[in-house]
């Protein structure tokens, strides 16, 4: 599943009237190997746990209603964010300069993305990031089962309905109900 980037902090990364284009998040994930396992594909614009998470920071800012609560909460940079979930967009680089970036990983043997932070680093962030993110983790969770419960609720109505309807035209006349007694007898 592609990431749509997030609905309301990508905008706060300038516009394309001033020659910067918004942020864009490219994060693919696997259904099952998402943050939070998406069961089934959705419709329409689907955004990972990381822009949700920098949705709900900048609505705490803007000082919306619907942010997270927590106020004492640590807020993730996007640099740590791209640094936790290996995400780094290399700046362009002069030629001499990548040469020596690949010198460098092969007498190292350790790719050029993981040279920096540190691995430890990166897992005390990504230990803090779970901590600070289980709320909305939760609050996401309860919003898919509580969207998934409603349509399969509406099914069986519908299907209750459509049963109904179909019970009503077959014995709705006394001509109908003598034609469904015979065909009862027909067959047993």
């Amino acid at each position: 599943i592609l990431c749509d980037g997030p609905a309301y902090a990508g905008k706060r990364r300038g516009s394309s009237s001033n020659g910067q284009q918004n942020y864009q998040c490219e994060r693919a994930y696997h259904q099952r190997c998402h943050f939070i396992p998406v069961f089934a594909v959705p419709r329409g614009p689907w955004r990972c746990l990381i822009c949700r998470y920098r949705d709900e920071e900048y609505l705490k800012k803007k000082g919306k209603g619907n942010a997270m609560d927590d106020s004492d909460a640590r807020i993730f940079t996007d640099q740590e964010l791209n640094d936790m979930f290996r995400c780094n967009i290399p700046e362009p680089q002069e030629e001499a300069e990548v040469v020596e970036e690949k010198e460098k990983a092969v007498i190292t043997n350790v790719p050029p993305a993981m040279m920096s932070p540190s691995n430890a680093d990166i897992a005390s962030l990504e230990h803090e990031f779970e901590n600070v993110t289980g709320p909305l983790k939760a609050k996401i969770t309860k919003e898919d089962l509580t969207t998934k419960a409603e349509k399969v609720i509406n099914a069986a109505l519908s299907n209750i309905r459509n049963s109904e309807h179909s019970l009503r035209s077959f014995t709705e006349t006394s001509r109908s109900r003598k034609a469904l007694a015979e065909r009862i007898q027909w067959i047993g």
